[in-house]
């Protein structure tokens, strides 16, 4: 998940490529691949008058496969959202 610092920062984003070889170990067979993204947006900063708290929103979403063994997975996908309250 993508982090928001203090002052400015409004948005930011994170992307994620993963591949597990699993031919590198003798005696396993199979490899594995997933790309995900994820992004942060501020809502609303001093929301409900006091000053320093903030509301964001975060999603994500990611796609993968794996091959193992004579199994194969096919392309699975995934997603997941979020709220984030901070406050000093």
């Amino acid at each position: 998940m993508p982090g928001l610092g203090p002052g400015i920062h409004a948005f930011g984003s994170a992307p994620a490529w993963v591949v597990v070889d699993g031919r590198a170990r003798p005696g396993h067979d199979g490899v594995a691949n997933a790309m995900g993204f994820s992004a942060m947006g501020v809502l609303c900063r001093d929301c409900f008058g006091s000053k320093g708290d903030r509301i964001a929103l975060d999603v994500a979403a990611g796609v993968g496969s794996s091959d193992f063994m004579q199994y194969g997975s096919g392309n699975v996908t995934s997603a997941r959202a979020g709220m984030q309250w901070t406050w000093k």
